[in-house]
């Protein structure tokens, strides 16, 4: 590194004749770290949300829905079965139904969707079992009447406990003398909680069998679950599988069953980036400051390093070094800044957001190295083009002209 990161090491630490100037180092110091840290938290709030949704989303809905057109039952299961396995791509598959229903528990009713399936594509493809709170899911070992799976939201809305009998009806169209609902009694089973309000206050869990006993589907079911190895390729496979099977078969992705979802979110991050982006450079431009306060204080010795020969690009090069040391300081308390307080938020959820509104309870970090890459990398590089005024306005005088300086 030579004589200029020796003279700028000099500056940085010596005594500042105007104590001013030593305080202005600071605060670039501490203002560039504090952008930073803004800049990294919030694209890792970002990052946190939609990794958390999309897991959420994705244990509750699977990879893709394969269904048949105008949502007609599929008849053929164990055919259907054996033809999907023919694809390398897929790990797993389950038939499911998935219908609207009412339920009772003594005096309280409400409207939920019950899902119908195997109890291993609950515990094993899906993440029901996860967020299993109370109570197991085992649909084979219920007793005499089937097994039911429901959160404990909904649970304390119709005020039940477990082991309590609930009454399923199936209605399809207006009831009426020629249309009457059909009903069936279950177990509570289980409970489970996910802090997603749209999944807690809707979304209840049963055995295929009883489902296509309730809604009068007997070996049938509404379509298959279908889990891949690589769930970075589900639309290219869902393209794939539409082409491979064709009429009457149609594969719905969990992204386009929740495409305006993620389409809000992705609108959101570039303006929110922008602005915490101004942050930081705010304190760039201090840099610049904290750079021509040295200059004006240092120009006697800048005189005196022309007079005994140091050259143009040797003292440019000071002054460079000295804004990089500003910066590599920054970088290292911003980026140490964030991931204490990202590891705190973490561990210890500080800060509660309404679940009916954003599908989680706290707010979600998920840090990545390539986002300190970036930041860092920016900040280091944009720290050091503000040197370049400052360090030009050092050559500029000459050297009995700055000597004489006052």
């Amino acid at each position: 590194m030579g004589f200029p990161w020796y003279i700028a090491k000099r500056y940085f630490k010596a005594r500042h004749r105007f104590g001013f100037i030593s305080t202005i180092s600071r605060i670039s110091i501490a203002g560039l770290a504090i952008g930073i840290a803004a800049l990294l938290i919030t694209v890792s709030i970002l990052s946190g949300f939609k990794q958390t949704l999309e897991e959420n989303i994705i244990g509750f809905d699977g990879h893709i829905r394969l269904r048949y057109f105008h949502h007609r039952a599929m008849s053929d299961l164990p055919q259907v079965v054996d033809t999907l396995r023919q694809f390398s791509e897929i790990s797993q598959v389950a038939p499911y139904i998935s219908h609207e229903a009412m339920i009772r528990a003594g005096n309280a009713t409400d409207g939920v969707v019950v899902e119908a399936m195997p109890d291993s594509a609950l515990t094993r493809m899906l993440k029901v079992g996860k967020f299993v709170r109370k109570g197991t899911i085992d649909f084979g070992a219920s007793g005499d009447r089937p097994g039911l799976v429901m959160s404990e939201r909904l649970a304390q809305k119709i005020h039940v406990s477990l082991g309590d009998k609930i009454t399923l009806f199936s209605i399809d169209g207006v009831p009426g003398p020629r249309n009457h609902p059909r009903a069936k009694q279950f177990r509570l089973q289980a409970l489970y909680h996910t802090g997603m309000s749209d999944y807690d206050d809707v979304f209840v869990y049963t055995g295929l069998s009883a489902g296509q006993d309730l809604f009068k589907l007997p070996e049938q079911a509404h379509g298959m679950l279908v889990m891949l190895h690589d769930p970075g390729k589900v639309e290219p496979f869902s393209v794939h599988l539409q082409e491979s099977l064709g009429y009457p078969f149609y594969p719905v992705t969990w992204y386009e069953r929740h495409a305006s979802l993620f389409a809000w979110l992705q609108s959101q991050q570039f303006p929110i980036i922008i602005v915490f982006g101004l942050i930081a450079l705010v304190a760039i431009f201090n840099i610049v400051s904290t750079l021509m306060m040295i200059v004006i204080e240092k120009t006697r010795d800048i005189g005196i390093l022309k007079a005994i020969g140091s050259s143009l690009s040797g003292i440019l090069r000071i002054f460079i070094w000295n804004g990089l040391i500003i910066g590599i300081l920054g970088c290292v308390l911003g980026s140490g800044l964030s991931l204490i307080l990202g590891y705190l938020q973490m561990e210890f959820e500080l800060i509660h957001i309404p679940a009916d509104i954003y599908f989680m309870s706290s707010v979600p970090i998920a840090f990545h190295w390539e986002y300190f890459v970036i930041v860092n990398g920016l900040a280091l590089l944009f720290a050091m083009l503000a040197t370049i005024y400052p360090a030009i306005q050092a050559t500029r005088k000459e050297p009995v002209e700055a000597i004489v300086h006052e």
